[in-house]
């Protein structure tokens, strides 16, 4: 049980060793893992925060259904950086917002994972890849630095995304492709949702360009299996059985540009 919130600098490996950690005590309301610079801030921008952290092969329990008023804090954000691996990790039972954010940040790999519990959950992507940018209703990363960081060259394939009613994905863009987030791979994974009434999408790409989503299945309840909007985004060889709202789809494309879709 850790007593406090794990900040990450550079060329950091944690290994879990295929052990549990459960958010208790201090840490109830806090982030289990995120990253900093060697002097344990959080204000570069670009890419330049933090590299080369890899947290990997263990169970992270947000607990959240045992918290008599949990916030919503993501378990585990990352911005600002490059080079971060999640690998062979559960990750569960976080509140209302995301499991994990990775905002404005590039040459990432999310590979072998399970994402699952998500509690009072409005459709929140559970893995979400984000901007660095405020709006004039919310920040949306928390302390990071604003400058319009987006992610790019991020893989995620191998994963199993179950019981949570949006899995992967953005709910933010920013106009130009300059300032969407880019090649995000999505291969090979596997969204299962047995709760009905869930109004996500498994897989949202919202403003992504230069993009591929491929063998992915889906089944259960989604209002869309796949939802994309941007440029160049190939949607290819995906098993897609959906049941969600009557007007509930396979894959919903708005607002793009050009795309190449097979299913």
């Amino acid at each position: 049980f850790p007593t406090r919130r794990s900040s990450d600098l550079s060329n950091t490996m944690i290994d879990l060793n295929g052990s549990t950690i459960v958010r208790t005590g201090k840490l109830i309301n806090q982030n289990f893992f995120q990253n900093a610079d060697a002097e344990g801030g959080q204000t570069a921008g670009g890419y330049s925060l933090s590299h080369d952290i890899t947290i990997q092969n263990g169970t992270i329990d947000g607990n959240a259904a045992s918290i008599a008023k949990p916030k919503s804090v993501n378990l585990i954000n990352f911005g600002h950086a490059t080079n971060i691996n999640l690998l062979n990790l559960v990750i569960k039972n976080g509140y209302k917002t995301h499991l994990v954010e990775i905002a404005g940040c590039a040459n990432c790999l999310v590979a072998g994972c399970t994402f699952t519990g998500l509690v009072n959950s409005n459709g929140e992507e559970v893995l979400q890849f984000d901007i660095c940018k405020a709006n004039d209703k919310s920040n949306w990363n928390g302390k990071y630095t604003l400058d319009g960081t987006v992610c790019k060259n991020i893989t995620v394939r191998d994963c199993y995304f179950t019981d949570v009613s949006s899995g992967v994905g953005n709910h933010h863009t920013l106009t130009g492709n300059s300032h969407k987030c880019s090649n995000i791979n999505i291969i090979n994974n596997h969204f299962t949702n047995s709760v009905s009434g869930s109004s996500g999408s498994a897989i949202w790409c919202y403003g992504f360009v230069d993009s591929l989503v491929q063998g992915n299945t889906i089944q259960g309840y989604y209002a869309e299996g796949i939802s994309f909007s941007g440029g160049n985004v190939d949607v290819l060889d995906n098993v897609i059985d959906t049941k969600s709202a009557k007007n509930s789809c396979g894959i919903y494309i708005y607002q793009s540009s050009s795309h190449d879709a097979s299913e």
